[in-house]
């Protein structure tokens, strides 16, 4: 599809030099390592489906994770949707783009929610939205009765029933997004869909065609995408260890060691069948004890005939643990580079005593960076998927779409933007007009601009 800036007529003929012979055809393959509807990029099986959707919901599970996840969906979320018309519009071309922004306001849910359910693409590295469509009329629930294609709704579809995907017969483009009702049980293993009336087989295969498709970083064009919590499936890994060691530690450092004295021949191999029932009891205790499952122990009060001292006792041992690493500072690094994997670590300025405020500027460029990529991932989806396939299901020329942004509103620093004004306007580079001065309180954030911008210059002055 042609960009508004490259569909001018560039009047170009060919020249008289013989066209020399060449196959123009494609004849390499990306090379997406696959097998029978499965990728198998990752060498790790918990980064590969199916593992791969119970790790993303067990890695959403730590805080540090889901913090960096959610800052960069609270960011895009925050912004605001602009539909605009290509460049040179007609009137027709004008009309049509107000029709896409009344199809987003015209469906069963919010687009807000299409927006949300698509941002799961983030811990998923992909997200799956099936396009609903109906004709424009009141019979049909639409709140426009001129019976154009519109569309009804923008439903998800779980990355929890996407069980394989489907090439072309030589394997260079995708056509199908398989869900596998199958995948989906409840706690005590019953399949929730096995009455589902859709599918006999419990399978449904959703083409390209019927479906908006995101893609986090879409790497040998890749149907899954390249998550980023798979780049921080390491350093969480680590994490979740040392806390359960440090948590363990910390136990028996306030409860001590318990040791429990019996003599041998309950231990023996050789032991009867009572002796070893008592010693599987003893091991029992310990161990419920230890996990919090047991208040107490019961010990026979039982003493040696010659040296009358007790057969069964049990002692705690104090334990003075000299840790040879700071764990902390270790859970600290791998926090950082979490972070570091999903540009939110940002997060962590203020939380010690390094920093600087020229560091967090730069840090909030890089933020700003991964946001603007992030949405123009978005927003490529919504324009080359949805907008083009409504314009040809209305019999629309497709040539020139209507573009999609989503807009931030910059917040400023009043002690920076007031300094570069002092400056700017010393110099006489920052002319003292209606329009510029209420440009500036508008930006600031203050009222009145709209009656300074109506002023004239003597009004100004």
């Amino acid at each position: 599809m042609a960009t508004q800036t490259e569909d001018e007529d560039l009047n170009l003929t060919k020249g008289d030099n013989p066209t020399p012979r060449m196959r123009m055809s494609e004849m390499g393959v990306i090379g997406l390592s696959k097998f029978d509807g499965r990728v198998l990029e990752q060498d790790r099986k918990e980064l590969r489906f199916p593992l791969w959707n119970k790790t993303v919901k067990h890695m959403l599970n730590y805080p540090t994770v889901y913090s960096g996840v959610e800052l960069i969906k609270m960011m895009i979320m925050r912004g605001e949707i602009d539909i605009e018309p290509p460049l040179g519009a007609s009137e027709e071309e004008v009309k049509r783009t107000k029709f896409i922004k009344q199809c987003m306001d015209d469906m069963e849910h919010p687009f807000e929610d299409t927006l949300i359910n698509a941002l799961t693409y983030i811990e998923y590295g992909y997200s799956i939205i099936e396009k609903v469509w109906r004709k424009r009329l009141y019979t049909t629930g639409s709140d426009y009765n001129d019976g154009l294609i519109g569309w009804r709704k923008l439903p998800p579809r779980s990355q929890d029933t996407i069980g394989e995907w489907k090439w072309s017969d030589d394997g260079r483009n995708l056509t199908h997004a398989i869900q596998d009702l199958g995948l989906i049980y409840d706690d005590s293993r019953v399949n929730l869909f096995s009455k589902d009336i859709n599918s006999v087989d419990g399978k449904i295969e959703l083409p390209v065609e019927k479906i908006l498709h995101f893609r986090y970083n879409p790497v040998r064009d890749n149907p899954e995408g390249l998550s980023p919590l798979k780049a921080a499936w390491l350093p969480w890994k680590y994490i979740t260890n040392l806390e359960e060691v440090e948590a363990v530690g910390i136990q028996r450092n306030m409860n001590g060691v318990l040791k429990y004295y019996l003599p041998p021949k309950y231990m023996a191999e050789d032991a009867d069948p009572q002796d070893k029932a008592i010693y599987e009891n003893i091991k029992r205790q310990l161990r419920n004890y230890q996990n919090n499952e047991q208040a107490g122990f019961a010990i026979p009060n039982i003493f040696d005939e010659f040296s009358k001292q007790k057969l069964f006792d049990l002692v705690p041992i104090e334990v003075r643990g000299s840790a040879g690493a700071d764990v902390n500072a270790i859970i600290q690094r791998y926090d950082n580079k979490i972070l570091m994997t999903l540009f939110s670590d940002i997060l962590k300025l203020g939380q010690d005593a390094t920093g600087s405020f020229a560091l967090a500027g730069q840090k909030n460029a890089t933020v700003e960076m991964n946001i603007q990529t992030r949405c123009k991932e978005i927003c490529s989806v919504f324009v080359n998927q949805l907008f083009e396939e409504t314009y040809q299901r209305n019999g629309w020329d497709t040539k020139r779409l209507p573009t999609m942004t989503i807009r931030f509103d910059t917040d400023y620093d009043l002690d920076v933007l007031s300094k570069f004004v002092q400056r700017v306007g010393a110099v006489n580079m920052l002319p003292r007009t209606p329009k510029m001065v209420s440009q500036i309180i508008k930006e600031l954030g203050f009222a009145g601009w709209e009656e300074i911008s109506n002023m004239t210059q003597e009004e100004l002055d």
